[in-house]
């Protein structure tokens, strides 16, 4: 599956000069738990819930402190080519639950989640249970009737 069918869009996106305050006001408002940090239009950081919290936890004052603290390069993005393994091994490697995903021309296209993806396969193991039951159940109906023209032929042997 392409990530064009996984990922969000549109990215809610904050200034690395914004404030703590404003990044959980705009979490608030568009019900996101993320949002990508960009300088221009270019995507330099992301910001989460728990970015948030952590900053406030460790006594920095929500209305004065920017959130360039979290722009560590090199960021670590997604590919709209990338295949999921692809994904979640990045994700792993990086200890993040969430990539900015790129356009080929390096524009912003979309942010996936490892929540997105488990649903995604949630829906797939899904589908395989439905074929393998379906499958199981030919087979049965396969194997009942070649007992019963077994057991018929029995039969007919033995009168």
């Amino acid at each position: 599956m392409s990530l064009s069918g996984l990922m969000k869009t549109p990215v809610q996106t904050i200034a690395a000069t914004a404030k703590i305050a404003e990044a959980a006001h705009l979490m608030m408002k568009h019900s996101v738990g993320a949002l990508v940090i960009v300088e221009g239009a270019k995507p330099v950081g992301m910001v989460t819930d728990r970015d948030l919290v952590r900053m406030i936890a460790e006594g920095l004052d929500a209305n004065q402190a920017s959130l360039d603290a979290l722009v560590r390069p090199p960021l670590v993005t997604a590919s709209v080519d990338d295949d999921l393994s692809a994904i979640t091994e990045k994700m792993h490697n990086a200890g993040v639950r969430r990539l900015p995903v790129l356009a080929a021309d390096g524009s912003l296209a979309g942010v996936v989640s490892l929540d997105d993806i488990v649903v995604l396969l949630g829906h797939e193991l899904s589908e395989i249970g439905r074929e393998v039951s379906h499958l199981s159940g030919a087979l049965k109906t396969e194997f009942l009737h070649e007992d019963a023209v077994k057991f018929r032929g029995f039969l007919i042997n033995r009168s």
